[in-house]
């Protein structure tokens, strides 16, 4: 990466797996092959990430607890 570019961005969003199925449809690079479950400090919280058609990282978050 050059100096400027932002490593990458994160969206909430409401539903992780239907955001992850659309986004698959509309044929977007996934990293993961699904939506990753994490535990972070009290809450807990899936993500998946994209490659945009320019390269850049894009993650999608959804807080569950």
């Amino acid at each position: 990466m050059k100096n400027g570019h932002i490593e990458h961005i994160t969206f909430d969003v409401a539903d992780i797996d239907l955001s992850y199925e659309a986004l698959v449809a509309e044929g977007m690079q996934p990293v993961e092959t699904s939506p990753i479950w994490l535990q972070l400090w009290t809450n807990e919280c899936k993500y998946f990430t994209i490659i945009d058609p320019n390269g850049e990282r894009i993650e999608f978050n959804q807080i569950l607890i």
